[in-house]
């Protein structure tokens, strides 16, 4: 699976990913696309969610990263 979104947001963000997510993404251009969902959620969801966590997963561990 390339991309995925959970519950009631996935609605908005899921066509997000279809338009920004692309094979060989660099982290940079990951945290942007993470920003951007953010946002999303922010304008259009019905509840505010103040607090997000990220984290990166990959052959060095994980590690908790700051999106402010």
């Amino acid at each position: 699976m390339d991309f995925a979104a959970h519950g009631y947001s996935g609605n908005f963000l899921l066509s997000l990913f279809d338009r920004q997510w692309h094979e060989g993404m660099n982290q940079e251009e990951a945290i942007a696309l993470i920003r951007s969902c953010i946002h999303q959620i922010h304008t259009r969801f019905l509840i505010n969610q103040a607090n997000f966590v990220a984290k990166i997963v990959d052959k060095d561990g994980i590690r908790v990263i700051d999106l402010a």
